[in-house]
């Protein structure tokens, strides 16, 4: 794992509001399609972004995330992209705070 995703996740608990930052640096980060370990720490970057906004019930943020991900040109797999997809749809809607015209919309 990268230091600087290491520091994000370490922040988590101390400073949420640099971790958020962090973590979403890293997933808007401009990787090579053969950058392997770089397409790996984004991937891991929005997945813990997603339980991260998850967590702290910030269901914009994550509905944001969300669309911005759907919208970029995968470089992974379909499969794998939809996989990534899926996990922070299922962040979203198992927040409890989330509101149903937010989850209605994200499944469209």
């Amino acid at each position: 794992m990268s230091d600087e995703l290491e520091r994000a996740l370490a922040l988590r608990d101390t400073d949420s509001k640099a971790a958020e930052e962090r973590l979403l640096h890293l997933a808007r980060q401009k990787v090579e399609k053969n950058d392997e370990e770089g397409i790996r720490i984004q991937e891991e970057a929005l997945s813990q972004l997603g339980s991260h906004l998850a967590k702290l019930q910030k269901g914009d943020e994550l509905a944001q995330v969300i669309k911005d991900t759907i919208l970029s040109p995968p470089l992974v797999s379909k499969a794998k992209a939809a996989k990534l997809i899926r996990h922070l749809v299922d962040q979203f809607l198992e927040m409890e705070n989330a509101e149903i015209s937010k989850k209605i919309d994200l499944g469209k």
